[in-house]
């Protein structure tokens, strides 16, 4: 056929753009001229349309002359497609793991025509063979094969590639390379191609890919899948720009070559370059031809976008495809892709994706399957329907509750088997779901062993939700054994993942002192972590850090704003604790957001939200942001309480127990007590001690009272601590017990109550019978709490120093601490100095104007015998002039406080007239009281003795009357102090 030259070449150059392109039609039209021409590269291609039979083709050459032809004329790409022809329909089938046996001619015959030796024969049978489901009969084949593989080097190829896949037999680099070598000597380029993958293997033991590099180098120019290899080496070389271009080069040629392999190599490099759409173009040849990878890879691109735009239909399409010809992960995707776009119209479609996909073992798909089964039992929305209630259920099965066993185990079976399948396969969602499962008993019985072992693998495995939640299972005693460190280095990694709110769990251990050493300073370093990743409950501890002055300098303005970031994200203990900072009447720092206060309250009212009645309550009674109106707040307090709100129940019956602006009952505070201490209010818990050990509303019952002081212990109310110690030292209620005594107040010096260190140091200095006084160890104590400027121990070691009782007598070491103990305010510390300069004390010279200054700081606290005492001395004008009227008024102050000192006195100045208008009536009551004191001195009976005979029996009555009412007077200021300080370790402000 006469054509020129110029036509010929471009014929052939349109008709190779229109096969790479997979129009076999246009390149069969323009290569059918050269059927009968010399172009060896023409006849490669033709032979090569006619061999795969593309679009049925057909002319009157067979593929085999073409390529023998093309291969004559030292066209190598057409030599190798020739050796694969040659072998294909009598042993080539053996490289594809899935092919029909039936293609095989009958085995009965291959056994029969092995028998005659002949080495075709025994290389048929060994090849079909080693393809059995009998593990004796492929063994057979291997042998077969072993004993012909010197005279037909395929079967040395077939064997290399039965050792490296370790599918026949046990896996052996060695032998493989040995059986690769002998394939590759005898002219087999796979084989060398073989030898080369071992040397390429990273994790395999023969690992040389400066060899296996040498190898690909003398082949690669006749052997594709050569090219293709070496190509991807060196596309793994990107710091090396010529290598790289190199490795481009040998995947183009590869391609060119008709190596699907290799153009799905080049494709995916076009592919990085969003403006080339070469690759995009290849992978749809690739898909047309069928190739399981480009089919899939096609489908993700119009999926995700990238160099294409995102069409799903078009997703769709070749995921649908690749799950047709068994790609287990298109049907994962498809799935997912019907999930995303379709939500819940094609809930069929989406499980029966899901089911394929999870039938060949894909462990996303068994994962999700198993939640979508699960949430069909629960009657919940897909995982992906914005109208959800709960979108995030379906991620923490452990969080939902078991619901007093309403999951039964046949609901949930099925849901529980797909989670299980894709945990044992490695899923550490999936793994942590299932931990979920049987921590909650969903599906199966309760186990919390078992929820532990998957929480574990699912950490192990590096999810940070799961080392999250299997710090939280240590945390919470499921395992007893647990290292304390083991659940902040779990916190830590889950930290390291991303999971923000494990730094405010470490920050709570470190802060709590739980499962590791205390620091308030490395816990604000993790809750500053929380905070600036928006974890709401730690702004809200940050906060109380500042409040408290935890690790910081306290700082009510910055606790406030803290606390207020909390509150206004609906954050409940911040709400709650907002309230009480601004309602507390030692504050005066306010800001401009108080004003939205009222409007958060008011929301969380209208939305059922207790908290938000009782912070209204709260606005309402001290006036902040609203008109104070007391019995607006009592009434809202009062429906807050019927609500059975735990705050309001023990807020009402504060105020029953106060009498603040209702009648006072301690029958009706202590009922209220009770219920809030039924819901774990620790100052609820408390107050019904209290009314227990005082008998306020109820009967004494000491063992009652040590109950409720103790639970209240254990929510870390630290003036039960010191209750229940006082408790255990006096035997009240309890066993007298000083072990356990100073074990309670041990945990107040722990938590940083100085006052500990004092009460431990008076149980050693108490006479304790056959154990006698250890001063040794009392005055350890007090020298810590001394060294810490608590003023009372600093007292009672001065007194110890200044006695000689347990130490060696030094007056200078005594007075130093007691100057001390005065400049720390104690008021005794200040009556014990002002004594000892007004008698000249402790070889220190009298000095009235010092002893005036020390006595009138202690008076200025109520001390009753500091104030006894500078009356006198302003009576006798010691270091002043006298001044009978500013003495009686400072007696008087000290008798009303009960002093007997100062009543004896006074009683004095009533009868000879000296600082007041005589008047034996009044000096007769002040006797009387000052001689049935229990401090009364000898001279108060003298002294009524005498004053009776200057009385008429009328003021003798007058007299006893006004005594008798002071006397009850007295009673009541002191059982008032009694509950006052009862209650005010429990009141809020």
């Amino acid at each position: 056929m006469d054509v020129n030259d110029s036509f010929l070449e471009t014929a052939l150059s349109h008709a190779k753009v229109a096969y790479r392109a997979g129009h076999y039609d246009d390149a069969f039209f323009l290569l059918q001229p050269f059927e009968y021409s010399d172009d060896p590269e023409a006849l490669f291609y033709l032979g090569n349309l006619v061999a795969d039979n593309q679009n049925g083709v057909s002319i009157d050459s067979s593929a085999k002359t073409l390529l023998i032809k093309s291969a004559d004329l030292g066209y190598l790409p057409a030599e190798y497609k020739l050796r694969h022809l040659t072998t294909k329909n009598i042993h080539f089938w053996w490289t594809i793991p899935n092919r029909d046996l039936s293609e095989i001619p009958d085995p009965d015959i291959l056994e029969s025509k092995a028998k005659k030796g002949a080495s075709n024969d025994i290389f048929l049978l060994g090849s079909y063979l080693i393809r059995c489901s009998e593990r004796e009969q492929r063994i057979r084949g291997v042998r077969l094969l072993e004993t012909i593989a010197t005279e037909i080097p395929e079967a040395a190829l077939i064997l290399g590639n039965v050792y490296i896949e370790g599918k026949v037999v046990s896996k052996d680099e060695a032998r493989a390379l040995e059986w690769y070598r002998r394939a590759g000597a005898a002219g087999l380029s796979d084989g060398v191609l073989g030898e080369a993958r071992v040397l390429f293997d990273a994790n395999g033991s023969c690992y040389a890919p400066d060899k296996a590099e040498d190898l690909l180098l003398n082949i690669s120019n006749d052997n594709t899948g050569a090219a293709c290899l070496l190509g991807k080496y060196y596309l793994e070389n990107e710091k090396n720009p010529r290598i790289f271009q190199k490795g481009v080069s040998l995947l183009r040629r590869a391609w060119d070559s008709g190596s699907d392999e290799a153009g799905y190599c080049f494709a995916e490099y076009c592919l990085e370059d969003p403006k080339n759409d070469e690759g995009r173009r290849i992978m749809e040849v690739l898909a047309q031809r069928g190739l399981p990878e480009a089919v899939f890879r096609l489908a993700q691109m119009y999926n995700d976008g990238g160099s294409v735009l995102p069409m799903p239909d078009k997703a769709a399409f070749y995921f649908n495809k690749a799950a047709e010809i068994g790609n287990a992960d298109a049907s994962w995707e498809l799935a997912r892709l019907f999930l995303n776009h379709r939500k819940n119209q094609c809930l069929d479609s989406v499980k029966s994706f899901l089911s394929q996909a999870a039938d060949v073992g894909n462990h996303d798909a068994e994962y999700n399957l198993g939640i979508l089964l699960y949430r069909e039992v629960r009657d919940l929305p897909l995982l992906n329907d914005d109208s959800s209630k709960d979108r995030t259920e379906h991620k923490k099965c452990w969080s939902i509750g078991n619901q007093n066993g309403k999951f039964r185990h046949s609901e949930f079976g099925q849901a529980l088997e797909y989670i299980k399948r894709a945990a044992l396969g490695g899923h550490a969602e999936a793994a942590l779901e299932l931990s979920g499962f049987y921590e909650k008993g969903i599906g199966t019985n309760r186990n919390f062993r078992e929820a532990e072992k998957w929480c574990f693998r699912a950490a192990e495995m590096g999810n940070a939700q799961a080392q999250y939640r299997l710090a939280e299972m240590y945390e919470t005693c499921h395992q007893q054994s647990v290292e304390e460190q083991t659940v902040v280095n779990w916190y830590q990694k889950a930290l390291s993942k991303g999971c923000w709110k494990a730094a405010y769990r470490i920050a709570l251990l470190y802060r709590y002192g739980h499962q590791i050493s205390r620091s308030d300073e490395t816990a604000n370093k993790y809750l500053q972590i929380a905070v600036e990743h928006d974890v709401v409950p730690a702004r809200y501890e940050m906060g109380i850090s500042f409040l408290n002055g935890w690790g910081v300098e306290k700082s009510l303005t910055k606790a406030k704003s803290y606390i207020y970031q909390a509150a206004m994200l609906e954050y409940i203990p911040a709400v709650e604790t907002y309230g009480k900072i601004m309602l507390d009447n030692n504050s005066n720092i306010s800001f401009p957001d108080d004003a939205l206060l009222k409007d958060l309250f008011e929301k969380l009212s209208k939305n059922g939200r207790p908290e938000g009645d009782f912070g209204l309550f709260l606005l309402y009674q001290r006036g902040i942001g609203v008109p104070k109106d007391p019995n607006k707040a009592l009434e809202i307090l009062e429906k807050c309480a019927e609500n059975k709100y735990r705050y309001a129940l023990y807020e009402l019956g504060l105020i029953y127990f106060t009498g603040n602006g209702v009648q006072k009952s301690y029958q009706k505070a202590m009922n209220l007590f009770l219920e809030s201490a039924e819901k774990n209010v620790d100052r609820a818990l408390h107050m019904t001690g209290i009314c227990y050990l005082r008998g306020y509303g109820t009967a004494v019952n000491y063992k009652e009272a040590f109950s409720f002081f103790l639970r209240a212990s254990e929510q870390g109310f630290l003036p039960s601590y010191r209750l229940l110690g006082e408790m255990c030292e006096n035997g009240v209620g309890v066993m007298k017990n000083d072990d356990e005594a100073v074990r309670y107040y041990r945990l107040l010096a722990n938590a940083g109550i100085d006052d500990a260190f004092l009460y431990i140091a008076n149980i050693y200095m108490k006479d304790n019978g056959d154990q006698g006084r250890d001063y040794a160890a009392a005055q350890n104590w007090l020298r810590q709490g001394a060294s810490r400027d608590h003023a009372g121990c600093c007292y009672e070691l001065a007194k110890m120093y200044l006695s000689g009782r347990g130490v060696v007598y030094d007056p200078g070491e005594g007075m130093r601490l007691m100057h001390k103990a005065a400049n720390l305010n104690h008021k005794d510390a200040l009556y014990y100095l002002g004594k000892a300069y007004r008698d000249g004390m402790f070889q220190i010279p009298v000095n009235h104007q010092k002893s005036l200054v020390y006595l009138k700081a202690a008076s200025e606290q109520n001390h009753s015998e500091a104030t006894t005492l500078l009356g006198l001395m302003y009576l006798n004008g010691q270091g002043c002039e006298k001044n009978p009227i500013a003495a009686y008024d400072l007696l008087y102050i000290a008798a009303e406080h009960g002093s007997a000192e100062a009543q004896y006195q006074l009683a004095l100045l009533y009868r000879d007239g000296c600082g007041v208008t005589q008047s034996y009536i009044d000096a007769y009551m002040w006797i009387i009281l000052a001689s049935v004191s229990k401090r009364a001195n000898m001279y108060a009976s003298l002294l009524r003795k005498e004053m009776v005979v200057l009385l008429t029996k009328p003021q003798l009555d007058i007299a006893q009357t006004k005594a008798l009412k002071k006397f009850r007077n007295f009673i009541t200021n002191e059982t008032q102090n009694t509950v006052n300080n009862d209650v005010a370790p429990c009141l809020y402000n």
